[in-house]
């Protein structure tokens, strides 16, 4: 029962301990899904490895105890034989010598049996390097967050002057083009410069943002925001891109209230809707569309381009990725708009996934598209909530 007792304390001690590790790492680590998988798993490791040397230790006890009552029983015997006659000691002399060999032997097992300090001091030496290391791993990654910081704080100063100064001076040369009549291959070439510097422009502020947000730099303010109002600012603003692309935009579906910052969330909705709007047809259609369940809220952005391959479906929201496909129909999209919205959505307590059906994949009657989901929780669950 002894031994019972001490394991229930020691099975309580462990889950503190787990609780409050996994706190500490999720607190702190970016993304601590693994990093709690794998502290649990080694906590659970010693702490089995701490009840089979408890329940050996015990064990021992036992033991030790059943040698001690054996001496006792022995040394009551040898005793009671030292009070009879002369004849029965001679006799009995040998059978002492036997009690004496069986006493040296009890002997020998207290001494085998009895657990050892150095055991004990490695088992404590080894839950505190645990604990240290611990301790440790998460004092360095917020050591390494602020040194970010202040990286990425030094870029965003040193690339947005230099790109508005050349921004500024490619405007003036253009108005001194039109005046002075330049060529239509020279006015090619001013206008390429400009396409180039404003993809540059958006492509470092992309960076920044997205390197903000996965260095935890962002404080994200969760409010409660209407899904369609969201939807409906982002078509607009996004309505002269459509239309020079020659496609149409629609909002569509349920009334629903999100709890999500509304500048992040509107800049990740508007990252996804161009991506749509970019790779749609002539004539084609982006319907943006809101869908409310008891538990949950879907919101979808889909387009009737040429669909993503199955291969590269899981691959579009990594950075600098590509599928195939746009890599070749698309030549300059860059490939950090769909990972910055990931990753905005993701803070804002959502799940983003990808359905879609390519192009080659299509049997009879059907047609190419390609849908993001961003999937939310009813009541909301963004990381900065409070």
């Amino acid at each position: 029962m002894h031994i019972e007792k001490e394991i229930k304390k020691l099975t309580i001690v462990f889950i503190v301990v787990l609780l409050f590790t996994n706190i500490m790492i999720a607190t702190s680590v970016k993304k601590p899904l693994f990093a709690c998988i794998v502290t649990s798993a080694a906590l659970l490791i010693l702490y089995i490895f701490t009840i089979i040397m408890i329940r050996k230790f015990y064990k021992r006890v036992g033991r030790i105890r059943e040698a001690m009552k054996g001496l006792s029983v022995q040394g009551n015997y040898i005793a009671e034989k030292t009070r009879e006659t002369f004849g029965e000691i001679s006799d009995d002399t040998k059978g002492e010598s036997v009690e004496e060999s069986k006493k040296k032997q009890s002997l020998s097992i207290v001494r085998e049996e009895m657990l050892t300090e150095g055991e004990f001091g490695k088992l404590s030496e080894a839950i505190n390097d645990m604990y240290t290391g611990i301790l440790e791993a998460v004092e360095r990654e917020k050591e390494q967050k602020l040194y970010l910081k202040d990286v990425i704080s030094d870029m965003s100063h040193q690339l947005k002057t230099p790109i508005a100064s050349l921004t500024l001076f490619t405007d003036i040369l253009s108005e001194h083009a039109e005046e002075e009549g330049w060529s239509s291959r020279n006015m090619d070439i001013l206008s390429k410069e400009q396409e180039q510097l404003e993809r540059m422009r958006w492509l470092t502020q992309s960076l920044l943002q997205l390197a903000r947000i996965e260095t935890d730099v962002v404080i994200f303010k969760p409010v409660k925001l209407p899904a369609q109002v969201l939807m409906k600012e982002t078509a607009s603003e996004l309505l002269l891109l459509a239309e020079q692309k020659k496609v149409s935009l629609v909002t569509v579906g349920d009334e629903a209230e999100l709890f999500v910052d509304p500048e992040w969330m509107h800049e990740a909705i508007s990252n996804i809707v161009k991506n749509a709007i970019e790779h749609s047809p002539e004539g084609g259609t982006v319907t943006l569309r809101c869908t409310r369940t008891p538990l949950l809220i879907k919101l979808s952005v889909t387009d009737e381009g040429r669909g993503i391959p199955e291969a590269d479906r899981l691959k579009v929201f990594e950075r600098f990725r590509r599928s195939s496909d746009a890599a070749a129909t698309n030549p300059a999209s860059i490939g950090i708009g769909l990972s910055l919205a990931k990753s905005i959505i993701e803070e804002n307590g959502g799940r983003v996934f990808i359905e879609s059906r390519y192009i080659d994949e299509c049997g009879r009657g059907e047609s190419p598209y390609t849908t993001i989901n961003m999937i939310f929780h009813e009541k909301g669950e963004g990381k900065n909530e409070e």
